[in-house]
């Protein structure tokens, strides 16, 4: 595996399996804890927050695993295709594959972070742009999108975003909005990916998205 982090023959990786930073010296023996000669090395603090937010994202993608399992539900196979987390929880879990999404429902949101690293959320059409402009801000930028047709499993009657995106200024969407007559599917690799996924690629009427245009 390839350092994530390195100084003076010292090196920091995220392993994949576990999700755990694996500490070696120079001469490639692994190491207890975090040699001082990496304390304060640029990319550790990153490499650090890349590993909270895939350890939580790992938990929320078994969490809902379970209960597609538990209801008999299907998922699409381009989520699991999208992010080996997924892929991981959908198959421990046995949740059945679907060859292709729907248009409706929760859309598949890629992230490409620090790292090289990606994750896809599951997420309501109004939360996406929100989304975007939080994970923005812990560098993980938008990779692709595309619907799945899962319905979302807490409806909110009265428009209300969840917190945090709740909290942002808003924006000109709603989940009315004719964007979808304008969509259209391209395939392509999303950015830190090692895998073609499908990418969901529009014209939106109407709006504006905050500081840039979706990819």
């Amino acid at each position: 595996m390839t350092a994530d982090v390195e100084r003076d023959g010292y090196t920091a990786e995220l392993t994949e399996d576990d999700l755990e930073i694996v500490y070696r010296g120079p001469r490639g023996r692994q190491l207890k804890k975090c040699p001082a000669q990496l304390a304060g090395a640029p990319g550790m603090a990153e490499l650090s927050a890349v590993r909270r937010t895939l350890t939580a994202h790992r938990a929320a993608c078994e969490e809902q695993a379970l209960v597609w399992a538990k209801e008999g539900a299907h998922a699409p196979r381009a989520l699991a295709e999208a992010d080996p987390e997924w892929e991981r929880a959908l198959t421990a879990a046995g949740v059945p594959l679907t060859g292709e999404p729907g248009e409706d429902g929760l859309f598949a949101r890629t992230y490409a972070g620090p790292h090289g690293r990606t994750l896809t959320q599951l997420l309501a059409e109004d939360v996406v742009p929100y989304r975007d402009m939080l994970m923005r801000e812990d560098a993980w930028e938008p990779a692709g999108l595309f619907a799945t047709g899962l319905p979302d499993p807490a409806p909110d009657a009265d428009g209300r975003l969840p917190f945090p995106e709740r909290s942002w200024p808003p924006t000109r969407t709603s989940r009315a909005s004719p964007w979808r007559r304008s969509a259209r599917w391209s395939g392509r690799a999303s950015a830190g990916s090692t895998s073609s996924r499908r990418t969901w690629t529009t014209s939106w009427p109407g709006w504006s998205p905050p500081r840039r245009r979706w990819p």
